[in-house]
């Protein structure tokens, strides 16, 4: 009747294997634990990295809005624009400087 006696070392063997299993298994839950908290804090660093690059693109596009390449040509070109009249000016001056010398020296010249 040895077909109906329990084997006692084939119950040993069986539990132990499911002891190593649970083992196992606590322990690969316990590091996808882990790994998960270093994964949310990961997102969380993300999302704020993210919501600052956001923040400065807005910044640099109203920025860009308020002094966009257009007012930068109409700057430009203002600045040019004054430069000639500057330089104009002057040549202007430079004129009447001497009108005015000639003039003084041709007064001298009669006085004399």
């Amino acid at each position: 009747m040895n077909i109906l006696s329990h084997d006692e070392t084939k119950t040993v063997k069986v539990e132990t294997r499911v002891r190593k299993c649970l083992s196992a298994t606590k322990s690969r839950l316990k590091n996808l634990r882990e790994r998960r908290e270093k994964l949310n804090e990961q997102v969380k660093q993300n999302e704020e990295w993210l919501q600052r690059t956001q923040d400065e693109i807005k910044m640099m596009d109203a920025a860009n809005g308020s002094f966009n390449v257009q007012t930068f040509l109409n700057v430009y070109e203002t600045s040019c624009s004054n430069e000639i009249h500057v330089k104009e000016l002057q040549q202007e001056c430079k004129y009447y400087k001497k009108c005015l010398q000639n003039y003084e020296s041709q007064r001298k010249r009669e006085k004399r």
